[in-house]
């Protein structure tokens, strides 16, 4: 996993915590390195923060 996360940073992939974005408490993601992000365009993520709901994610592995 670490490997992977690295991988993800090389191309420019932050932790979404650093863009105040969390994952859901009701809904978490299977793993706390599944939640990433990445600005497409300089300070493009300063007007997002929030929460991300992952119960998609059960759905469609059930």
């Amino acid at each position: 996993m670490k490997e992977m996360i690295a991988t993800y940073q090389r191309f420019g992939f932050r932790s979404k915590t650093e863009f105040g974005i969390y994952a859901s408490k009701k809904n978490p993601p299977p793993s706390v390195e599944n939640l990433m992000a990445m600005e497409l365009c300089e300070v493009g993520m300063q007007k997002y923060s929030g929460e991300v709901d992952y119960s998609i994610y059960n759905a469609l592995t059930h």
